[in-house]
């Protein structure tokens, strides 16, 4: 690879950036794709490495380099298997790695992919994204919503329904959010005393561990009620 020399003058300068675009960044990209480390490169070249690094990705947006985190098996063979139907909750349980590099590995795109141009309606602009990104969606947008809400009415949870459908239980929240009324996360304490009883006993020395042992529920809920309670009396009290 041939570099022209680099000038003697501060990097912030316009003859060092000159230089700096002058670089055959085509070829550093490819050596890097081919397992050579920014280090190496930025030592041979002279630069520093943030700034290799920012050169590489901005030459190519589709993918930048290969996944961090390799894998025993080639990609095709990973997305062989999760095509024939392993989740990629149990390929990231059987590599011992997490989903989101599971995900990357899966999705990651030929070198000579050209990105599709589709428009964004909330930002009002221009966006970049892959086919494989647009199927995602699409797919996501086809499910049977109506259906699935039916499901979590009936009692299924959110974990065992992402985990079926194989997507982040965050998009699965979202998405039947849209098509049903949510179930709260924090179902009130069956408690058998009153928030008064609970505070008399309190004020008497029972601590909130015995009273939940007692009467029902938590620590934590025997000691809201109380301090609620509390609350409420205070504010009697202050407008009397």
């Amino acid at each position: 690879m041939e570099v022209p020399p680099r000038p003697g003058v501060p990097v912030m300068s316009k003859v060092y950036a000159a230089w700096l675009d002058s670089l055959p960044w085509t070829e550093i990209t490819a050596r890097q794709r081919a397992g050579e480390s920014v280090k190496a490169l930025a030592a041979e070249l002279g630069i520093n490495r943030a700034t290799l690094a920012r050169r590489i990705a901005s030459d190519d947006p589709i993918r930048r380099g290969p996944p961090s985190i390799q894998l025993p098996v080639s990609d095709d063979d990973l997305r062989a298997r999760h095509a024939a139907g392993t989740t990629v909750t149990e390929l990231a349980r059987t590599y011992q790695v997490s989903r989101a590099t599971i995900w990357r590995h899966l999705t990651v795109q030929p070198l000579n992919t050209t990105p599709a141009t589709t428009t964004n309606p909330r930002a009002g602009r221009s966006v970049r994204a892959t086919a494989r990104t647009r199927d995602y969606r699409a797919w996501l947008n086809g499910l049977p919503w109506p259906e699935l809400a039916q499901r979590y009415q009936a009692g299924e949870t959110i974990i065992s329904m992402a985990n079926s459908l194989d997507i982040p239980t965050a998009t699965l929240y979202k998405r039947l959010r849209q098509h049903t009324t949510m179930r709260p996360t924090r179902q009130p304490a069956d408690i058998s005393a009153s928030p008064a009883e609970l505070d008399a006993a309190h004020r008497a020395g029972v601590n909130a561990t015995r009273l939940a042992q007692a009467f029902g529920g938590t620590a934590t809920s025997v000691t809201r009620r109380i301090r609620l309670h509390r609350q409420a009396q205070a504010s009697e009290n202050a407008s009397e």
